[in-house]
């Protein structure tokens, strides 16, 4: 499932250092994708069709 942030921050308390990282999470499509949503349509981007039926309240 895609998280709802970008960046994620980290700043020492009483220091200087500041970290900063991309989001770890996979986007690919996965077995699971297919077993609770079915197979792709004909014609669609794997990627975007089960991207969008993980999303809350997608139709």
């Amino acid at each position: 499932m895609t998280g709802c942030y970008q960046k994620t921050i980290r700043v020492k308390r009483g220091g200087e250092s500041t970290k900063v990282a991309d989001p770890d999470f996979n986007d690919e499509p996965t077995v699971i994708d297919e077993l609770m949503w079915g197979p792709v349509p004909k014609g669609q981007d794997p990627g975007a069709y089960y991207r969008k039926k993980n999303q809350p309240f997608s139709d």
